[in-house]
């Protein structure tokens, strides 16, 4: 195989999936965290996305982006669509096994879960079907030197992920809404909030979007080159996925990590006064005892600002 250099934004692909690798091990770890301050054990939702981690992981090792068709050894760039479809299969399982954990008492919201499961199940056998099947013998999907013909690849193989992977996108946003408004025990500002964090799944719709736009201007012959902006989307998109299935559970780390945050600054304040307090107290010159009508503050409570007066007791 020729060895190519790759193109700089083929580079920064790179970089940016490595950036985004690090966020998501921060927003799992506060995930298992939250799990540990609630005192509840790991589920089937965080094993999945545990999963999906790895694989991410393995993505970003695996990139191969801004390099010519011709550099690739063996399949490596072949592989690369698969860990992508099992990844983004794990991150939609794990946030409906989530929904199911919190509207378990509604039957038709249970029926649309069970359902659109079967559907991303249904949906990624699908595209390993084409995937495995659309060049003959399989090695053309990585050499195109090898004799063989391809009977379903290119454009509308994307399109037809692209478009099922939005479809799904767009029902992961919409199962929980009506849910979270019917709730009659928490605010209008709570329902927003719990909406918004729900909802943050439509930045992966916006970004599938994009990638539309970006795919028809892709040469096919040489995608891993030419299809480096698209392949950034579809990166961000895998990354981000695992960060938004991992930020409903979060909350209980955020307002944790808060507490330590408020008793570190107040113990750094305390001895930063008594160490003052100190200093002060040294420089004092000894004195006689001698009586004093001053009260001990030691021994008294706090009085309320401003002083009662003789009415108000």
């Amino acid at each position: 195989m020729l060895s190519i250099p790759p193109a700089p934004l083929g580079i920064a692909a790179v970089a940016i999936a490595a950036v985004f690798v690090f966020l998501d091990i921060a927003a799992v770890s506060l995930r298992l965290w939250a799990k540990k301050i609630k005192q509840r054990p790991l589920d089937a939702t965080d094993y999945l996305i545990l999963g999906a981690l790895f694989f991410a992981t393995v993505d970003m090792i695996t990139k191969g982006f801004g390099k010519y068709y011709v550099s690739f050894d063996d399949a490596i760039t072949f592989a690369q669509y698969f860990i992508w479809g099992i990844t983004i299969l794990l991150i939609k399982l794990s946030i409906l096994l989530l929904y199911r954990g919190i509207f378990h008492c509604m039957v038709y919201t249970l029926v649309a879960i069970y359902a659109s499961m079967a559907i991303c199940v249904g949906i990624w056998i699908l595209q390993i079907g084409i995937l495995f099947g659309s060049c003959q013998p399989l090695a053309v999907n990585w050499d195109p030197s090898v004799p063989g013909s391809c009977y379903f690849k290119g454009v509308s193989e994307y399109v037809i992920s692209m478009s099922t992977n939005l479809a799904m996108d767009v029902v992961l946003v919409l199962i929980p809404a009506p849910e979270v408004w019917r709730l009659k025990h928490i605010s209008v500002k709570k329902k927003i909030g719990i909406s918004c964090v729900f909802g943050l799944g439509i930045l992966t719709c916006i970004l599938v979007g994009l990638r539309f736009k970006y795919l028809y201007e892709m040469n096919m012959a040489d995608a891993t080159h030419d299809g480096v902006p698209s392949g950034i989307i579809s990166s961000v998109e895998l990354y981000l996925g695992i960060i938004c299935a991992c930020l409903p559970i979060m909350p209980p780390a955020f307002v944790q990590a808060g507490k330590k945050m408020q008793s570190s600054y107040a113990a750094g304040l305390l001895t930063r006064k008594t160490s003052k307090d100190s200093s002060l107290g040294s420089q004092k010159p000894e004195q006689t005892a001698v009586d004093s009508k001053e009260p001990d503050y030691d021994q008294i409570e706090l009085n309320s600002w401003p002083p009662r007066t003789q009415h108000e007791v």
